[in-house]
């Protein structure tokens, strides 16, 4: 028993210390006065470890930053105006993300020159075939270890995994819709809701694509929107953690405290040739409950990330959620006609619980159970017919990325929440997952051990849902 501990905890050691996070690049696309100011930033940001590790830094280009969006349009040949509409696009996330470090460092610096300089040097890249060459092959790399795959025997342990999920699905889907709670339910309303035309005004899908055909809306826009759309929650309360909160870590553990928040971000996905809007809602718990010191999965730190994929007429086509360990993906196809595709052998199952809104305007409402906080519902209801317990906040989640979360903050340099740990990892850590189970940031989110699948990949409903053809 010694002996096997001492192995995993050397394979642990070991697969942390081939991890490599943060800035590496000291010969940068610069020269001069910006390439020794971006040298200056990068190695006190490296030093005093507040690396955002949210949008990963294109090497040789560090200060441009790359999310799987951006992966994806590089695939394919662009226009002059395209090439520059996508270099504003990965600039504006590298300093995003630069703003965020600098507010993490002690004595934070004025950026304004190196942004400056950084901005200017974009021109000469629309144009450089060389650099656009160099993107294409430095796709942003997935979430998962090869190396902690080819050791750990993953085609073996493969098909044993692929069954456990296979029976989580079936549990998933039988409880669905029909759950019988034993515990009360506590329900969360947002704050304020607009109306329904509000948003087909907002709507309007040729004013709201850039050059790249991605949407694209003003902040006033996004109020309204997130507003709108934001779920009703309904949490079954027995248990102190079964409560919505904003993480903060105190005294060495974590907790999610004071007035009801949920955090939100827009993206996007492809649809059918297109670019479509999505709205990203989540939500923080204080812990999952733990039954027994050996539970696999209880921890501190919980929660749920809830997706809207909209249509440009204002329905919903899509949604699904996780929680944010990545664990436990459902979908919920809102559209008569969705079908999925054939899935690989290989690949692992999907938990699709189809659901039928009516028209607008209605309201989700998400149903999660007590300690495991699985969604076991998802319910439409008129704003009329939903009297609430609490309301909750909305907040961008650009505040959990720049702002402490009590005495550290929520995201480390390795996008994973320290502290979040579940006993699980030391069981699949040789499917890849980094510390299967922890809590981590966006853009970290693998859905699934078997097979490679990323939450904010904007192919992912294509890969997966087809709309089918009516018989003639």
């Amino acid at each position: 028993m010694v002996r096997w501990r001492f192995a995993i905890l050397c394979i642990c050691l070991l697969l942390n210390a081939c991890a490599q996070y943060g800035y590496r690049e000291r010969d940068v696309g610069l020269s001069g006065q910006c390439a020794a100011d971006w040298n200056h930033f990068q190695r006190r940001v490296t030093d005093e470890g507040v690396f955002d590790a949210q949008d990963w830094p294109l090497p040789a280009y560090p200060f441009l930053r790359i999310d799987r969006s951006a992966s994806h349009l590089a695939r394919d040949e662009l226009s002059l105006d395209q090439r520059g509409a996508w270099l504003l696009m990965t600039y504006e996330l590298g300093r995003s993300a630069r703003t965020v470090e600098s507010r993490r460092l002690d004595h934070s610096p004025a950026l304004d020159a190196l942004e400056g300089c950084l901005q200017q040097s974009l021109a000469s890249l629309i144009d450089d075939q060389a650099f656009w060459d160099h993107v294409r092959e430095h796709p942003r790399p997935d979430a998962y270890s090869d190396f902690a795959r080819a050791i750990g025997l993953y085609p073996v342990f493969r098909p044993f995994v692929s069954w456990r999920v296979e029976a989580l699905i079936a549990e998933a889907e039988q409880e669905f819709q029909t759950y019988r709670a034993e515990y009360p339910w506590r329900r969360y309303r947002p704050e304020a809701r607009p109306e329904w035309a509000q948003v087909q005004d907002i709507l309007e899908r040729d004013s709201h694509l850039d050059a790249l055909g991605l949407p694209r809306f003003t902040t006033s826009e996004l109020d309204v929107l997130f507003a709108y759309f934001s779920p009703v929650i309904d949490l079954e309360a027995g248990h102190p953690d079964d409560r919505i909160g904003r993480p903060r870590h105190q005294n060495g553990s974590w907790d999610a405290v004071g007035q009801p928040q949920v955090f939100t971000r827009q993206t996007q996905t492809r649809w059918n040739g297109e670019w479509l809007p999505q709205l990203v809602y989540q939500w923080w718990y204080p812990a999952r409950r733990r039954d027994g010191e050996l539970d696999m999965y209880g921890g501190e730190l919980d929660g749920l990330i809830f997706r809207v994929t909209l249509n440009w007429d204002g329905s919903v086509l899509f949604y699904d959620s996780i929680h944010p360990c990545g664990c436990y993906h459902k979908w919920h196809p809102a559209q008569p006609g969705l079908r999925r595709k054939e899935r690989p052998s290989w690949q692992e199952p999907l938990a699709v619980l189809p659901v039928s809104p009516p028209r607008q305007p209605y309201q989700a409402v998400v149903r999660l159970k007590t300690g495991s906080h699985y969604v076991v519902g998802l319910a439409f209801r008129t704003p009329e017919a939903l009297p609430a317990d609490e309301t909750y906040s909305l907040h961008s989640q650009i505040e959990l990325r720049a702002e402490p979360s009590g005495d550290r903050y929520l995201f480390a340099p390795d996008g994973l929440v320290h502290g979040s740990e579940r006993l699980e990892r030391f069981l699949l850590w040789n499917m890849g997952v980094p510390s299967a189970g922890a809590m981590r940031q966006w853009g970290h989110h693998a859905v699934a051990f078997v097979g490679r699948r990323h939450f904010d990949d904007p192919a992912l409903f294509e890969q997966y849902f087809m709309v089918s053809t009516p018989a003639n």
